[in-house]
């Protein structure tokens, strides 16, 4: 994750969003790098913008893999 520099982790994971933005939004690829976007934005006190991303990523996660399942519950679930 941000290994206490999120403002080096933002860059680094948006380009990695956008790269995967071609994935139906409902990929778990996807929503793994939304997840990690999510928490850097959460790092630079961004909640808002990082609920935004959070949710739904976590949604498409829990549906594909389980509310057990490891990056279902280090993404917050």
């Amino acid at each position: 994750r941000t290994q206490g520099h999120p403002e080096r982790a933002e860059p680094l994971a948006r380009e990695a969003t956008s790269r995967l933005a071609a994935l139906p939004r409902s990929h778990w690829l996807r929503a793994t790098a939304e997840v990690e976007l999510a928490a850097g934005l959460a790092a630079l006190k961004r909640p808002d913008e990082a609920a935004g991303l959070l949710r739904p990523a976590l949604q498409v996660l829990t549906r594909q893999f389980g509310e057990a399942d490891h990056r279902v519950r280090e993404a917050g679930g």
